[in-house]
């Protein structure tokens, strides 16, 4: 992942991709200085060294049909939004729904979005090639005091987070994000 990102950016890009990220992300962190919002999942009343044996994982998921599958996508076409957008619009109302009401005010939720860098690189990966490229973009914050209600503010939502990824993106976050990563594992590796 490395060297394509290497390969796609010249060290001026990759200079300034990365300076545009570390700017923002100071940014986001002074203008969001409310209490990131926890989701609690449950009470954990063992030592963390015992974590193995007390915990699991799991997924939950809904399956739509192809004609509900037909009419979500041409709703999100009407609102001018992306399918990815509306679904993200509806996790973080459903996530909103497990904070705890004595900290909404004041808290904020941060929504990750991972994004598959290999269409970016120059040449472009293949989808057939077997690899692992993931990467992200900047947290998409919403002061939870701003959650949607009604319908209407759910799509405007969907558009806020479209907008976000298709600015974020334009940044070249997505490699940034990699040659972070990349830098990391190299030093926690040694």
């Amino acid at each position: 992942m490395e060297k394509a990102i290497q390969r796609s950016l010249s060290i001026v890009n990759r200079g300034l991709s990365v300076s545009k990220v570390m700017i923002q992300m100071l940014y986001v962190m002074l203008k969001n200085r409310s209490r990131i919002t926890k989701i609690p999942l449950a009470d954990v009343d063992f030592p963390l060294i015992e974590l193995a044996d007390h915990g699991h994982s799991e997924a939950s998921y809904g399956i739509l049909n192809k004609e509900e599958t037909q009419k979500l996508v041409n709703k999100c076409r009407q609102e001018g939004v992306t399918v990815t957008s509306a679904i993200s619009s509806a996790l973080l109302y459903a996530f909103s729904t497990l904070v705890n009401r004595e900290h909404a005010e004041r808290s904020v939720l941060q929504f990750g979005i991972v994004a598959d860098p290999r269409r970016r690189y120059t040449p472009p990966i293949p989808n057939h090639d077997l690899c692992i490229h993931m990467s992200s973009i900047m947290f998409f914050i919403l002061p939870t005091r701003d959650v949607p209600t009604t319908c209407a503010e759910m799509w405007q939502l969907a558009r806020r987070l479209g907008e976000h990824t298709r600015r974020c993106v334009a940044a070249n976050q997505i490699l940034a994000s990699g040659i972070f990563v990349g830098k990391f594992y190299s030093k926690l590796l040694d």
